[in-house]
Formats: structure tokens, sequence, C-alpha cells
């Protein structure tokens, strides 16, 4: 499968009135990562290979699926099992993992949930959304970013 394809999976699969592309993920993650991050870093953007996971984190889901956020947390084997899964998936269609130093994987991951968060809210997706909320909250102020993220958001 080609990447370009790839980006046309649909995210939220569990919740089929949610309509989201995986390259609709991505781009609002990497325009999210290039306002926030600035903020923590004395206005320095931030990496190439960070830019470039946030952009291509997903694609794997085309052929591994998305497992929901839920289920990630209560089969934390099966849920590492499938990101490894994703890594090769994306390696065959050409868009290898590029290593990333341990903040830089914390941004991807706080800006990930950040983006669905954001998401999940402007389509009125009821959910129990206050343990996300709670962590972004506590995540945002370790990285740096609590008011940029603010006023991003809530502002």
């Amino acid at each position: 499968m080609k990447p370009h394809k790839a980006g046309r999976t649909k995210r939220w699969h569990t919740n089929q009135h949610l309509e989201q592309t995986v390259a609709d993920h991505h781009g609002q993650c990497v325009g999210l990562l290039l306002r926030l991050y600035p903020s923590a870093h004395n206005g320095k953007f931030p990496s190439c290979s960070l830019i470039y996971e946030m952009a291509h984190h997903d694609l794997g889901e085309a052929v591994v699926g998305d497992m929901p956020g839920p289920a990630k947390d209560m089969y934390k084997d099966i849920a590492r099992a499938m990101r490894n899964a994703e890594k090769e998936v994306r390696k065959d269609m050409g868009v290898p993992f590029h290593p990333l130093t341990d903040r830089e994987a914390r941004w991807l991951h706080f800006i990930d949930k950040l983006e669905a968060y954001i998401f999940a809210h402007e389509v009125d997706y009821d959910a129990d959304w206050e343990p996300t909320r709670k962590w972004l909250f506590e995540e945002a102020d370790a990285l740096g970013c609590f008011e940029a993220m603010m006023d991003e958001v809530w502002g």
C-alpha cells in the first residue's frame, strides 16, 4: 500500500459516526506541533525527525488497524505488538520510522492525544475525557507549553 492511500484510512472505526482520516489527523497534529513546540523551546522549531514522525505516525493503521485508546490501556502487550507491526508496515510502504529522543517521543504522544481530544470535542463525541484532559494539562506543564496549549484550545 502506498502512503497517500494509507492516509485515507478512517480513524475512530469503533465510533462510526466520527469522520476523520489518518491524513486529516496527521495534518492537524503537525499544525499543533508547529504552534506549540516553539513556546517551550525559546522560539525554536522541532527537529525534522519529530515533524516527519508526526506527519506519518499512524500510517501503519491502514493495515494493522486503530486500536482504541481504552483497549490500549487494558491490553498493553497487544498495543505494543501493534505499534511494532505498524512500524513494519510503514517500512514496507517506504516510510520507515525515524528514531526520536525520549523528549520528542513525549511530544509526539502529547500532540497525538491533544489532537484526538480537540477533534472529539469539536464533533461532540460523548465519552469520559476527564482523565485525558487531566493528563494533557499535566503533560503540557511538564513539556513547557501549558499556556500555549490553553490559548490554542481554550483561548
